[in-house]
């Protein structure tokens, strides 16, 4: 059995990911694109490097719905996938800040119940991601 790692004494940025690079105008169909690509659920949405909010995946699960007329599902779905993803995002849950420690990161996570964390600078920049997974199993 391989040892837990003591995340106490270590920076944040040894666990982080970089962020995929998705912008409010970019589509719903792009963002699943890099949610699989990156193995989470939501992702940060940014714009000149600032954190505007998020998107998560539970929030889209509506579009899986059967519509009411044959025909109607495969239209409504490739309008919402065409969908810029602004008209998704919500403000982000919780944050971690780059002075963090994984377990404090790991804390946030594990109260909002959340896959992925966007982390910020102090100036508000968002630098990368956290991952409960890399956390979980590092």
């Amino acid at each position: 059995m391989t040892p837990a790692l003591d995340f106490t004494r270590h920076s944040l940025r040894s666990v982080m990911r970089p962020a995929p690079d998705l912008a409010p105008h970019d589509s719903v169909r792009r963002f699943l694109h890099l949610a699989r690509s990156q193995a989470c659920t939501s992702l940060p949405v940014t714009h000149a490097g600032r954190l505007l909010g998020v998107v998560r995946l539970e929030d889209l699960l509506p579009i899986l719905s059967p519509a009411r007329a044959a025909g109607v599902e495969s239209e409504a779905r490739a309008r919402t996938l065409d969908q810029p993803v602004s008209e998704w995002m919500r403000p982000a849950p919780a944050i971690a800040r780059a002075d963090m420690t994984p377990d404090a990161a790991g804390q946030a996570l594990a109260q909002f119940r959340l896959d992925a964390l966007p982390v910020l600078d102090g100036d508000g920049y968002c630098l990368g991601m956290i991952l409960a997974a890399d956390l979980l199993a590092p």
